[in-house]
């Protein structure tokens, strides 16, 4: 049986597509007091209102302005997807 002291191993964070959005997001205003060694940022979305131009010759159904005024991860998921 291994037994691994909690308080000494190291602790990663891996993000992926919106995943890595919530993870940089929370680095960016808790890396002083987070618990990570380190972090993996993969896929992460671009920045919605520097690419607003993109969205408007794709046609479709986007709410691009509930996305960026998303308020929580759900709202940022209906307004794009």
């Amino acid at each position: 049986m291994l037994v691994v002291d909690i308080q000494k191993a190291n602790l990663y964070g891996v993000g992926w597509s919106m995943g890595a959005n919530i993870l940089v997001q929370y680095l960016g205003k808790e890396a002083h007091t987070s618990q990570f060694s380190g972090a993996v940022s993969m896929c992460n979305p671009f920045d919605l209102v520097k690419h607003l131009l993109v969205f408007e010759d794709l046609g479709g159904n986007y709410n691009i302005e509930l996305a960026a005024n998303a308020q929580n991860i759900r709202e940022y998921d209906e307004g794009l997807t």
